[in-house]
């Protein structure tokens, strides 16, 4: 084993990795200002993990080895998915690598340098490194200022299909890279001649693969939204068809009601009457939310509430029609934090299987305030919001409803809070802005 100088990781490396890391994650939408601790010690964990390894490794497998070890770190410190952990690094290594096999032959041209020189003199290989380095970097830069990313991975749904043919994408961008750089790595200067052509097409290859790459996360992200738009019609197909039929029904009760009336007195008639208006105001009310999507989403929550033998309790106090956020994104929070809550409290005693949901309006947003008997241990409320966190069964709960629900609100410019103890039980509070407040 050769003996490592430590020059080129820590003027090389370690700035390779934290520029990679940092544009990687600002270039799928996320938030890299409040993790810049994390991504330096991740970026210098692995560098040295590269350094150690580079030596046993023939040239290109340490990168492979590389973007592996960095998906599980991505995946363990900073809680992402283990997919878009793989997608996250792999893009950014490929696009490195082509900057890099676009870069190199032509300072090497300039300069009249040979691949043999440079990697002789440590010091020429770390001032090579850096032009590609710095357009990198001013990449992520210019995402960051501009917020201008490929894609929000936070709100992408990626199914296994569209996985496979991001990941063939970037493998052929990475092959180009590799491909560009070998004839000066291994001496073969047949193609030197025709290096102006190799790196115009290694560009444009690049470019065009970013595009798909981008229209691949927006089929992804939009095939996820009509199959949420598929259940919110659904349900409001039978909200409606509920609503028609209690409509139909209701003379027939009265009428029945009258014919008590005159049978056995008023107090049989008043008791039978209370129910069947208790059920007509409560979908009465849902329909006075004046947003069909919640409306249908909550006569499906009540239901499937009574099935469970718990009681499920709606105030509405405002309608819902200047609220700002997309109606399939309120159903998706609204469902979670609902869905969260009959977890909760279905292995409860009768007596609390209780939940109660507030939707008013104060202060310039809508409130919509969850309530249960269930009780969030204290050392555990800063991790319900993980993304892959969860106290359930692992083969039941992936563990996201909840951190997409956060991401959803913050997404919004709203907020979200949560209280719990045992004596009031848990207590979740969602503030978003009406429509005038959130341009």
């Amino acid at each position: 084993m050769e003996n490592f100088n430590f020059l080129p990781v820590v003027f090389q490396s370690i700035p390779e990795a934290i520029i990679l890391l940092s544009t990687s994650l600002t270039l799928f939408g996320y938030e890299v200002k409040n993790n810049f601790k994390t991504i330096i010690s991740i970026s210098i964990l692995t560098s040295l993990v590269l350094m150690c390894i580079r030596s046993f490794l023939p040239f290109g497998f340490h990168t492979f080895f590389g973007l592996i070890f960095l998906s599980i770190i991505l995946w363990k410190k900073l809680r992402i998915n283990i997919v878009k952990a793989l997608i996250i690094p792999a893009f950014g290594v490929t696009v490195l690598g082509v900057l890099e096999s676009i870069f190199v032959p032509i300072i090497l041209q300039v300069f009249d340098l040979t691949m043999e020189e440079v990697l002789a003199q440590q010091l020429l290989r770390i001032i090579i490194a850096y032009p590609h380095l710095f357009t990198f970097a001013l990449i992520g830069f210019v995402s960051y200022k501009y917020n201008c990313q490929l894609t929000d991975l936070n709100s992408v749904v990626i199914s296994k299909s569209y996985f496979a043919l991001i990941i063939i994408i970037i493998l052929h961008m990475l092959f180009l890279a590799f491909f560009n750089l070998a004839h000066y790595l291994y001496e073969v200067h047949i193609l030197s001649k025709a290096l102006p052509f190799i790196n115009l097409f290694v560009v444009v290859s690049l470019i065009l693969s970013t595009i798909l790459i981008k229209k691949l996360f927006f089929m992804a992200q939009g095939e996820a939204i009509m199959e949420i738009q598929k259940q919110h019609f659904k349900n409001v197909d039978d909200l409606f068809n509920s609503y028609r039929a209690l409509r139909h029904d209701f003379n027939n009760h009265l009428q029945t009601v009258y014919g008590m009336i005159a049978a056995s007195g008023n107090a049989e008639a008043a008791a039978y009457l209370d129910t069947i208006l208790d059920e007509h105001d409560e979908l009465n009310e849902l329909i006075r939310l004046k947003h069909s999507a919640l409306a249908a989403l909550l006569k499906a929550k009540i239901a499937l509430t009574a099935s469970k033998g718990i009681d499920f309790h709606c105030s509405i106090q405002t309608s819902l029609e200047n609220i700002k956020i997309k109606p399939h994104e309120l159903v998706n929070i609204v469902g979670n934090l609902i869905d969260n809550a009959i977890d909760a409290v279905e292995d409860l005693e009768p007596e609390n299987r209780y939940i109660s949901l507030q939707i008013a309006f104060s202060e310039d947003c809508f409130l919509f305030v969850l309530s249960n008997f269930g009780v969030i241990e204290k050392h555990l409320l800063e991790k319900i919001f993980e993304e892959t966190f969860t106290t359930k069964d692992i083969t039941k709960h992936s563990g996201l409803g909840l951190s997409t629900v956060k991401k959803l609100v913050m997404k919004n410019k709203g907020e979200i809070r949560v209280n719990s103890n045992p004596e009031t039980g848990t207590e979740f509070i969602v503030m978003l802005p009406a429509e005038e407040d959130a341009q």
